[in-house]
């Protein structure tokens, strides 16, 4: 994780012929588009969220399991609130007003409008697949072959809808780490661009990894598992599912089962963390469309 040094501007003690300032005078000798102090509780705040998620985000979990992505998701709430805290500062309308920090504030529309749109996708494939691990349970119960590989078919092609977003949330990483900025504000705009995309890249790619029973191999709070359960997921997340489940009784059976009542529950659960995402960045992008 890339991370950007900012400064805060300080006034310029030779730039005052006044040798003793009144603190009115001193109140107004800021750079204009320089942030408050970092030491503002909202700043403070921002910056913490920011450095948390980098964090994060730079030690995957291995493997993934449902609490890590979880947290991301929460986390990544949780900056866009501290965002929209900040664009709700009053000095903030008049930062923004500047022309070297415009112009980064509108490309920030526009990405908030493509993170709100694979967001849309994103949690109508969460559904979507925690409606169908439990189709599956049924299934798998019946023995129904058909069922089963009408399972395996709709999974894949959801996953594949997840991962058309990541090239979209890519090119907007480019697109903040290409631009030039200017000032302190387009700076803290870039590295809430950036993060957003890198928590939300490694939260669709682990979706996508733990949405097969493959993903169940050791996590989502079963407990670790032993070699020979590993080999029993493995064999249930092969193409052939429809074969593999004629072969499997008693406790292997039960076993499976309980793997994907496991899942289903982590993919309504995740479904509940990122519809908080969703609205955040709605409301992040509502609040600076109105300072703009």
């Amino acid at each position: 994780m890339v991370s950007y040094p900012r400064s805060v501007s300080l006034p310029n003690s030779n730039s005052n012929p006044n040798p003793n300032p009144t603190t009115h005078e001193k109140s107004h000798h800021v750079r204009s588009t320089s942030l408050p102090c970092r030491s503002h509780p909202t700043i403070s705040q921002l910056h913490h969220h920011l450095h948390s998620l980098q964090i994060w985000s730079s030690k995957p979990s291995e493997p993934t399991t449902s609490a890590w992505l979880s947290q991301g998701l929460t986390s990544l709430n949780t900056l866009h609130h501290s965002l929209d805290d900040l664009l709700h500062l009053p000095r903030f309308d008049d930062l923004l007003s500047k022309r070297k920090s415009s112009g980064w504030a509108h490309n920030l529309l526009e990405d908030l409008l493509l993170f709100i749109d694979a967001y849309g996708t994103f949690r109508s494939s969460l559904m979507s697949l925690k409606e169908l691990h439990s189709s599956a349970q049924a299934a798998m119960r019946r023995r129904d072959e058909a069922e089963l590989g009408f399972y395996v078919k709709s999974r894949k092609k959801t996953e594949r809808e997840v991962l058309k977003l990541l090239p979209v949330l890519r090119s907007i990483r480019r697109r903040a780490l290409n631009a030039v900025i200017a000032s302190d504000v387009g700076e803290v705009l870039r590295e809430v661009a950036v993060v957003t995309v890198d928590v939300s890249v490694l939260v669709f790619e682990g979706i996508v990894t733990s949405s097969s029973l493959m993903g169940l191999k050791a996590r989502f709070g079963l407990g670790l598992c032993d070699k020979r359960e590993i080999r029993e997921v493995r064999e249930v997340a092969a193409e052939d599912l429809r074969g593999v489940v004629k072969k499997m009784e008693g406790d292997v059976m039960r076993r499976v089962l309980e793997r994907l009542v496991v899942l289903e529950d982590c993919m309504g659960e995740l479904e509940r963390v990122s519809e908080g995402v969703f609205r955040g960045l709605i409301n992040t992008r509502v609040s600076l469309l109105n300072v703009l």
